[in-house]
């Protein structure tokens, strides 16, 4: 989403758009939350606003996402009693 946004924006060139490509390959610390954030501060309405009827499920799945991420990304243990089938099924 952020990204067709920040491609279509009105007031983003296409040698911003370059630019905007290579930071986002090269950033590994890119987390939805900071996609949340980029899309704000594009001032295109809302993501609560662009997302309608989807917002909720979308945002609870957004924070899914975050408790599993050191589990994961890092195979920490997260005191969460996630086990591999269960991370193998989301």
């Amino acid at each position: 989403m952020f990204c067709l946004l920040i491609f279509q924006h009105p007031n983003i060139s296409e040698d911003q758009i370059e630019e905007i490509i290579i930071i986002l390959a090269e950033n590994r610390k890119l987390f939805p939350y900071t996609f949340v954030t980029g899309i704000e501060a594009l001032e295109v309405g809302s993501v609560q606003d662009l997302l309608a009827s989807r917002y909720q499920e979308l945002s609870n799945e957004i924070e899914r996402i975050r408790k599993y991420r050191n589990k994961l990304l890092h195979g920490q243990i997260t005191g969460q009693g996630i086990r591999s089938p269960q991370l193998n099924a989301t």
